[in-house]
């Protein structure tokens, strides 16, 4: 990196060799270092990233604003309803065919009464007018 670069990690922790950047923030081998992830979580008050000027540490806080927080919490909404009515949504790299069997499995995990899921399923439902 260039004596002009900012190191950004907003990932995870683990992708950083957090010795070698306390050494590259130091010797000034780098500009700085914006951190939301760090290997310890929270960061000891002891901790070299908190005395060094070049170096900015969030609290593991950086996907936080008000449209993140409004867009979670409608889709986990929407996504529990969903799966309480038997048509889950948002199920990555699940084949359809594969759907019904997630479905069967969650409900007998979850003790629904065989009543009930058979009442919900997504084979036996009928569409809402």
């Amino acid at each position: 990196m260039n004596p002009s670069a900012y190191l950004i990690n907003t990932a995870r922790a683990r992708i950083v060799d957090e010795t070698a950047l306390l050494s590259a923030l130091q010797e000034r081998w780098i500009a700085g270092a914006g951190l939301d992830v760090l290997g310890e979580e929270p960061l000891p008050p002891d901790h070299p990233f908190r005395v060094l000027d070049n170096v900015v540490a969030t609290p593991h806080l950086g996907f936080v604003t008000a449209g993140n927080y409004r867009q979670y919490y409608e889709t986990i909404v929407e996504d529990i309803a969903a799966w309480l009515d038997g048509a889950p949504v948002r199920l990555l790299g699940v084949l359809p065919a594969a759907r019904l069997w997630l479905w069967r499995s969650a409900v007998g995990v979850c003790g629904i009464a065989a009543a009930d899921a058979a009442a919900t399923s997504p084979e036996t439902r009928r569409p809402s007018a």
